[in-house]
């Protein structure tokens, strides 16, 4: 099967090109700010209040995005100031593949400007993205645990909603032609046709929201066919899917 071929090509191309492993992101806020939450299912709290968050491995050209909730001190201003003032820290540690080495990366420090005004900053388009992607698995996730009880009528009315309240959010922040944006609603379509039926369902929907959910979540393409559009898909990945598929075809 041609693309039996691809999916072994595709998980091939990820082993081949791990460039870094057991990777650990370090987050913490500034003293009298808060770190309230991180959106990641593989988190720990540290005594001190910040977050380590395990990354797993990275394939060459991955990347991963991390959503955190801050409470920022509430008499701080940045009127007349440059940079403005920090709000979070970020370290990595990992192990480097190509170099055989351990390392440690430097905290990275993000600022932010709070004027006196009352004004509401624009939305950045990049934060809702990620913030959809997450709303999208969580919603995947209920929608299949809501199947799994026989539920499929409730299910459907969470896959729509979540498309509803997808297409809203990106048209507000100017993002809905962003690829991820686009995959997602193909992807809630391609959910909610699984759950037309208990038959639909248990022949093929239940497979179609796991691996949605698991790729949406791990940020990682795992789509059998390399013909399939898949945004987390990297070039190296793509180009050995496509020549296992071919020596299948030949034979």
């Amino acid at each position: 099967d041609s693309d039996v071929a691809s999916a072994f090509g595709d998980a091939l191309g990820g082993v081949l090109s791990v460039v870094a492993q057991n990777v650990v992101l370090t987050l913490s806020v500034p003293p009298e700010s808060k770190l309230v939450l991180v959106h990641h299912e593989d988190k720990t709290k540290q005594e001190d209040g910040s977050f380590k968050v395990n990354l797993g491995d990275f394939y060459a050209e991955e990347s991963r995005d991390v959503v955190f909730h801050v409470n920022l001190r509430s008499d701080e201003s940045t009127d007349g100031e440059g940079n403005g003032i920090p709000h979070a820290m970020a370290s990595l540690s990992y192990l480097d593949t190509i170099k055989k080495e351990l390392v440690e990366g430097d905290a990275a420090t993000a600022y932010i400007k709070r004027p006196n005004t009352a004004t509401l900053s624009p939305p950045n388009p990049s934060v809702v993205v990620q913030w959809l992607r997450i709303r999208t698995t969580i919603g995947i996730e209920e929608a299949d645990q809501l199947s799994q009880r026989g539920e499929l009528k409730s299910a459907r009315e969470k896959i729509t909603a979540q498309l509803q309240e997808l297409r809203q959010e990106s048209t507000d922040a100017n993002a809905e032609s962003d690829p991820l944006i686009i995959q997602l609603i193909a992807d809630l379509n391609d959910v909610h046709l699984g759950l037309d039926s208990v038959k639909t369902y248990e022949t093929f929907g239940s497979k179609t929201m796991k691996r949605k959910f698991q790729s949406h979540r791990l940020q990682r393409c795992n789509e059998a066919s390399e013909c399939a559009e898949n945004t987390y898909r990297s070039k190296r990945k793509a180009c050995l899917s496509r020549k296992m598929k071919d020596r299948s075809t030949k034979k």
